[in-house]
């Protein structure tokens, strides 16, 4: 019953959001207004960022300042940032092969697909993911409510440069589950509560805490990765 509620809502928000014009031509994105969808301060390693129920969002301005989602756009547009900066610094285009690490419960929040899609120009995205069918079928959704876009491409294009994994569950207990929940780039891995489903964005109590990359991060998920 949630999982049909999600869709629904997501349904009817991408229609509002065509009878708006706020998808419109955009930097790159499909769901423009996404690209302001930052904190106003840099994320740094010890910070904490929670949500509680609210009502959805009609528009992206409606996130919370402090909401873990705006911390995760913040973290993202930093490290592409920080890679840019260093090509108009060096006038050499960087060649060097850099990967955003996310395990995942579920992936069913149009902002953090499109976020994802944006962001897979500038790294490989890997993503661990629970078998849950309801992720495969938001991401549907996803396509079907956007258009070909002459600035960001194609939706079906942009889903199908997010590399995506799907965890085994063959032989174990019925009850298992894969409940992780991060997101790790080079210096700095964000943890917690947080998953990437509209229903911790508007209507769960959830939580994110900014934590050091360790190199047993890395090791773990990649590990993990190959035996997928």
């Amino acid at each position: 019953i949630i999982e049909e509620r999600e869709e629904a809502d997501v349904r009817a928000w991408f229609a509002k959001q065509h009878q708006s014009g706020a998808l419109t031509t955009g930097p790159g994105w499909f769901i423009p207004p996404l690209a302001n969808l930052l904190l106003d301060v840099d994320v740094k390693e010890g910070d904490r960022y929670y949500c509680e129920p609210r009502p959805k969002d009609e528009n992206t301005e409606d996130v919370p300042q402090k909401h873990p989602l705006r911390a995760m756009f913040t973290v993202f547009k930093a490290a592409t940032d920080n890679i840019l900066n260093a090509e108009k610094i060096s006038g050499v285009p960087d060649t060097e092969e850099r990967i955003i690490r996310i395990y995942a419960d579920s992936l069913s929040c149009p902002y953090v697909l499109d976020l994802l899609v944006h962001y897979a120009k500038h790294f490989e995205i890997r993503v661990i993911l629970h078998p849950k069918f309801h992720s495969l079928k938001m991401m549907k959704v996803y396509v079907d409510s956007l258009p070909h876009h002459a600035d960001a491409g194609s939706p079906r294009r942009g889903i199908e440069s997010i590399k995506i994994r799907i965890v085994n569950m063959q032989g174990l207990n019925e009850m298992a589950s894969m409940h992780r929940k991060q997101v790790i780039v080079e210096d700095m891995m964000l943890v917690g509560s947080y998953d990437l489903s509209l229903a911790a964005r508007c209507y769960n109590w959830e939580n994110m805490f900014v934590l050091k990359t360790q190199p047993d991060d890395v090791w773990r998920f990649d590990a993990m990765w190959d035996e997928l």
